[in-house]
């Protein structure tokens, strides 16, 4: 009988964590490289009790005559705090076939931008990167505006142009 009751407890364990996607110590990216400006980074961290959320501008330095984005010189620009819902629904588009099948297809130009999405769950690790998405319908840029909205970046995409995804406008955002 207590076997039967542990055994019991375990499954319904597994179906709980199954059907909540919120794993503690869970770490989301999603970062923005360009051709001609600094880049773009959001991390969200699931901690006890809350999920946090924050944006860098990662600037674009020289290192051995090479132009690299330098993450170790990242500035803060805004953090805050995000729902469980939010953060399950942006969980949900990461792991969708949709993103996987745009990054599987995306091909890599002389200029644009790099997106790429990252998470890192219960050991697993998804990576996910993309060359200038564009266009209405593409996951990718539905998943990267909804992370820039809720990082309370002032940013937008560019349409009308699949070669020219992001540029920066509004004021620019401190750190708390």
């Amino acid at each position: 009988m207590k076997r039967l009751l542990i055994g019991i407890f375990f499954a319904v364990a597994r179906l709980a964590a199954a059907a909540d996607p919120i794993v503690l110590g869970e770490e989301m990216e999603f970062s923005i490289e360009g051709s001609f400006r600094d880049g773009t980074l959001v991390r969200i961290l699931v901690v006890t009790g809350k999920i946090l959320i924050y944006s860098y501008s990662v600037p674009r330095v020289i290192v051995a005559d090479e132009e690299v984005y330098s993450r170790s010189q990242k500035k803060p620009l805004k953090s805050g705090l995000i729902s469980n819902g939010e953060y399950a629904a942006l969980v949900s588009a990461l792991e969708s076939p949709e993103l996987r099948i745009e990054s599987e297809q995306s091909r890599v130009g002389p200029d644009g931008e790099t997106w790429t999405f990252r998470r890192k769950a219960g050991g697993r690790n998804v990576e996910l990167t993309l060359w200038s998405p564009s266009g209405n319908g593409s996951a990718a840029v539905a998943l990267g505006k909804r992370l820039l909205e809720l990082a309370e970046r002032q940013e937008s995409v560019k349409e009308s142009n699949p070669s020219a995804p992001l540029t920066p406008g509004g004021p620019t955002l401190r750190h708390p």
